[in-house]
C-alpha cells in the first residue's frame, strides 16, 4: 500500500484505499466529500477542498490510461469484442466505473485495434424509419421475443420501455409459452417498475397470457384514453426489434456456431430427445449469462439524442403505482384466462429429460455438473473469448451424467 505522507486530521482515520477507489473509479472531489460524509457522519473536515488536498498528499489519481486499458480489455472477455464505446461504457458504468466515452474508444483503439476499425466499418443502417413517441418512463412497454436458438432450445424474450429504451425484464426459456413468458417477464417487469399505460406486441398467441392480465389491471388504472395494448406486425415494433442485431451479434451467433458445429460433427444428436434436452438445458443458462451482461450495458450506455436508458427511467417516471399484491401469480392468472374459456399449455418441452421424475437424480446431475464445470459466467467467457471448449465440455458431460443416471432405475 502507498505510504502516507502528511496528513490532515479530519482525514487521518480514513482508509486511503478506500479513497484511491473512489478515485480510480471516476468520482469527483464533491462526490466523494458526500460519500465520506455518508460514511462518517460524525466528522468534519470532509469537505471537496479537504478531499482535494488529501489526494494530492498522498498522490492518488483518477484511472491511468494503462490501468483503463487493463479494465477495459478485461471487459472484452466478458462481453466480447463487438462491444464499442458507448455500450463499452454503459458496461463499466454498470460495474462501477465512470470513465468518459473519448477515453473508453482510445483504450478499446489500444486493446483491440482490428476489432475497433471493424466496428467503424460496419455501415448497417440502425435507425427507426418509422416516427414513435413514448411521453414517459411507463407510457409504453415493447416486447418480443428471438429463437434464433430456437434449433437448440433457447428462446429469449425481451421487455423494453418506449421512453427510455430500458430494459426493464428479460426471460430465457426452451420454447415459448405464454406462462413462462408472463411469469419471467411481464410479471417481473411490473412488480419491479409499475403498471406501464400500454403494452405493444406482436400478433404472436405466446402474448396472449399477458395482455389479458394487462387489461385486467388497467381496469381502474391509468389513463382511459390509452389503449391496454396495442398489437402490430413485428416489423412495426422497430422500439424492440432493434435491440435483436445486438443481442444476436453479442449472445446468440457466438453460442450458435458452436452448436451448429457439434451438431454437423455428430458431437451432438438433434434427433435424440435426451441430447435436445441437454443441449438446450445448458444453452438457455450461458445465454442467461449473455443477455444479462448485455443488458446491463445496454441501460448504462448513452442512446444519441436520448440520454442514458437508466437515467432517463428516474427522471421522467409516471408510470402507474401498484401493489404487488395486485398482480395475480402465475396460478391466479392461469385461473381468470381459464374462467373465460381461454385454453393455456402449462408447459412446453425440449426433447426429454429422463430423469424429470426423480427431483433426487435431478439434483443430484446438477451438483455432479457444478463441481466438475466451470460457472456458466466463465463458460460463456470462453464463448466470447473465441474458444467454446468449455461449452461443449459441460454439454457433453451434460449428456453422459443423465445417460448414467437414467439407468439406476
Amino acid at each position: 500500500m502507498r505510504k502516507l505522507h502528511s496528513q490532515l486530521p479530519a482525514m487521518e482515520d480514513v482508509p486511503l484505499a478506500l479513497v484511491e477507489n473512489f478515485m480510480k473509479s471516476g468520482l469527483t472531489y464533491d462526490e466523494i466529500s458526500s460519500e465520506l460524509r455518508e460514511r462518517f457522519p460524525d466528522r468534519r473536515g470532509l469537505s471537496s477542498r479537504t478531499v482535494r488536498r488529501y489526494c494530492k498528499t498522498n498522490n492518488l489519481t483518477h484511472m491511468t490510461s494503462r490501468e483503463l486499458q487493463d479494465l477495459v480489455e478485461q471487459a472484452i472477455t466478458e462481453v466480447g469484442s463487438l462491444y464499442g464505446r458507448k455500450l463499452m461504457t454503459g458496461y463499466l458504468f454498470s460495474k462501477g466505473y465512470r470513465v468518459s466515452q473519448p477515453r473508453v474508444a482510445s483504450a478499446l483503439w489500444e486493446v483491440a485495434p482490428e476489432a475497433y476499425e471493424g466496428r467503424r466499418n460496419d455501415l448497417l443502417e440502425r435507425s427507426n424509419p418509422v416516427p414513435y413517441h413514448a411521453c414517459h418512463f411507463g407510457h409504453k412497454i415493447h416486447m418480443d421475443q428471438n429463437e434464433k436458438l430456437s434449433l437448440f432450445g433457447v428462446t429469449s424474450v425481451i421487455a423494453r420501455d418506449g421512453y427510455s429504451g430500458k430494459i426493464v425484464a428479460f426471460g430465457i426459456m426452451p420454447v415459448k409459452n405464454c406462462i413462462a413468458i408472463y411469469d419471467l417477464v411481464f410479471r417481473k417487469a411490473v412488480i419491479e417498475n409499475g403498471l406501464w399505460h400500454q403494452v405493444r406486441v406482436d400478433h404472436g398467441r405466446e402474448f396472449y397470457l399477458v395482455l389479458r392480465i394487462q387489461d385486467h389491471l388497467r381496469t381502474n388504472r391509468g389513463p382511459r384514453s390509452i389503449a391496454s395494448y396495442v398489437q402490430s406486425p413485428s416489423t412495426e415494433n422497430l422500439t424492440i426489434e432493434r435491440i435483436w442485431p445486438e443481442v444476436n451479434s453479442r449472445v446468440n451467433y457466438p453460442i450458435k456456431r458452436l452448436l451448429l458445429a457439434m451438431a454437423e460433427s455428430g458431437t451432438i444428436n438433434m434427433e435424440s430427445d435426451m441430447h435436445k434436452f441437454c443441449v438446450s438445458f445448458v444453452s438457455c443458462q450461458v445465454a442467461h449469462v449473455g443477455i444479462k451482461r448485455f443488458v446491463e450495458s445496454w441501460n448504462y450506455h448513452a442512446i444519441p439524442g436520448k440520454g442514458i436508458p437508466e437515467a432517463l427511467s428516474r427522471q421522467n417516471n409516471y408510470i402507474s403505482a401498484i401493489d404487488a399484491a395486485d398482480i395475480p401469480s402465475v396460478e391466479e392468472a392461469i385461473d381468470l384466462y381459464e374462467s373465460e374459456g381461454g385454453s393455456l399449455q402449462r408447459y412446453s418441452y425440449f426433447g426429454l429429460d429422463p430423469l424429470s421424475q426423480r427431483p433426487d437424480l435431478v439434483l443430484r446431475r446438477d451438483e455432479m455438473m457444478k463441481r466438475a464445470n466451470p460457472s456458466f459466467s466463465d463458460i460463456f467467457t470462453n464463448i466470447i473469448a473465441g474458444d467454446g471448449m468449455y461449452f461443449e465440455n459441460i454439454i457433453l458431460f451434460c449428456i453422459s451424467v443423465t445417460n448414467h443416471l437414467s439407468s439406476l432405475f
